[in-house]
């Protein structure tokens, strides 16, 4: 049996967790296989004859996240992890800004009935 350690991505919530560890544990020829939502981490013992690395990447992104060896990550893997999560990042900056507005807009169209004002 062999262990390997992957690094995952596109993770936001243990649900995600859980779903990666389900279909990790489904594929022939894993023996086990722990999520670790706080680090972004899957360790994964595995039988060499039946599965490849391949094959657990595949699923993986079948599922719709995203994953690559820990042991193999070099700097050209690290930055473009990092630019994943800038992505993310501006991802949700964008999403709070625009929820702020429509929060705001209809806020503001609420205040009349709120104050006894009745407007035509």
């Amino acid at each position: 049996m062999d262990t390997l350690t992957l690094k995952l991505q596109g993770m936001s919530c243990t649900y995600c967790a859980g779903n990666i560890e389900k279909v990790i544990n489904n594929l022939s020829g894993v023996v086990e296989c722990n999520v670790n939502f706080g680090v972004e981490q899957a360790t994964v013992r595995y039988n060499p004859k039946k599965i490849n690395l391949a094959t657990i990447q595949k699923a993986i992104k079948d599922a719709g996240y995203g994953a690559s060896p820990v042991e193999k990550i070099d700097s050209n893997q690290d930055s473009a992890s990092s630019k994943f999560e800038s992505i993310q990042q501006q991802q949700l900056l964008l999403k709070l800004i625009v929820s702020g507005i429509v929060s705001f807009i209809l806020m503001v169209g609420g205040l009349p009935m709120m104050t006894g004002i009745h407007l035509p």
